[in-house]
């Protein structure tokens, strides 16, 4: 049973890590990591688990500030249960985010696996136990699911986005609930990749918090609208990429603003000419191409998802052109390009993607950061 959470003047005990700003590098050594799972990110911190134990923490990796939670124990039922689930298993997934909604502000954990079930919980470092959102409120009567596609905190919420496109916000007071946003979504018959952006540090035009559509297919238009989009190219929103079944296929990315006050996606064909997006499985964030500018701006990063996959690598918003998907190596030879990394770990646990040429870019770095837990082995 979920409890109730109050907002109490607890800002001076144990808060979190102070949060990373957007764009900010640098090159740390943590021997942390060598003890933990990096499960995931949020706002700058990454969240890890013991590996021992199963112990939840958080650490800001350019101060090293190591944050213990509370743990994640058996009387918490499925959350539990996916929790400490198998680290490499292609069935799970693990997102969070950071809500002020508490006093002192509280991980939002968002999990779930194919097999084992998901769960919502959130805590904070001065709770004794994760607490539980019951994420059947807001289901009866309208079909909709709470399988996660990615997460977002925009001012202090968190906001996730569901394999149906669907944009839910995980509200932790007065009561805690999970509340539709955008649910006005096309029927996509799972073709249909979702991704959720953070705002940027510049809320100015194109700063805001973005939701990135990738289609691999266009079924989901009628067959007029195909025609259409095919043989006219419709101002080039479509994106031809060669398949090796057939002698080609429409990819379709679409980005979106999301009007949270308004409960809508407002489209969008300009995120800002310095703003470039990556988005993936595993992570979705901004940097700025006006301090990298070896990273192309104005333009969505598909995050790599394996040696030679998705077969989109960059989409360009100012001119619709796209360049072809980021090209690895992995340790393991004899390997299908465009088999994911995650579906091979299940038996080959410690595949990682190479490099095919040193130095790598930035660029090839922050794609398979998005994608693949992990990252880059270098």
């Amino acid at each position: 049973m979920s409890k109730r959470r109050k907002r109490s003047n607890l800002a001076g005990r144990r808060p979190l890590p102070q949060r990373r700003r957007e764009n900010e590098c640098a090159r740390v050594d943590l021997p942390e990591l060598s003890r933990h799972h990096l499960e995931t990110t949020t706002e700058g911190l990454l969240l890890l688990r013991d590996k021992a134990n199963h112990a939840v923490r958080l650490l800001n990796p350019l101060t090293k500030a190591l944050t213990d939670l509370p743990p994640v124990t058996e009387d918490l039922g499925g959350a539990y249960t996916v929790w400490s689930g198998p680290f490499q298993s292609a069935a799970r997934i693990i997102y969070a985010g950071v809500s002020d909604e508490t006093s002192p502000s509280s991980v939002v954990l968002l999990m779930a696996d194919r097999h084992l079930g998901r769960a919502i919980a959130y805590a904070n470092p001065v709770d004794q136990r994760w607490a539980v959102v019951d994420d059947e409120m807001w289901r009866p009567g309208i079909p909709m699911s709470c399988r996660f596609s990615s997460a977002s905190t925009m001012q202090g919420r968190v906001y996730f986005v569901t394999v149906e496109g669907y944009i839910i916000q995980v509200r932790l007071c007065p009561e805690p609930r999970v509340v539709p946003v955008v649910v006005d979504q096309p029927n996509t018959k799972y073709n249909m990749f979702c991704y959720l952006v953070p705002p940027d540090d510049d809320h100015r035009r194109g700063g805001g918090m973005l939701m990135v559509r990738y289609y691999l297919n266009l079924y989901h238009l009628s067959d007029e609208e195909r025609r259409i989009m095919t043989r006219r190219r419709k101002a080039r929103d479509v994106i031809r990429v060669e398949h090796l079944v057939k002698e080609h296929r429409w990819n379709l990315i679409q980005v979106f603003e999301v009007d949270v006050a308004g409960k809508r996606l407002v489209p969008v064909e300009d995120i800002g000419r310095h703003r470039a997006v990556f988005v993936g499985d595993v992570a979705c964030f901004s940097l700025s191409a006006k301090r990298f500018p070896c990273v192309a701006g104005n333009a969505i990063h598909m995050g790599a998802l394996g040696a030679r996959c998705p077969p989109v690598g960059v989409r360009y918003l100012a001119n619709k052109t796209a360049d072809p998907s980021f090209v690895f190596a992995t340790d393991v030879p004899g390997l299908l390009d465009d088999i994911s990394v995650k579906r091979y770990r299940q038996r080959i646990p410690e595949l990682n993607l190479l490099p095919l040429a040193r130095p790598c870019t930035l660029q090839e770095y922050l794609v398979c950061c998005a994608g693949v837990l992990g990252g880059l082995k270098d």
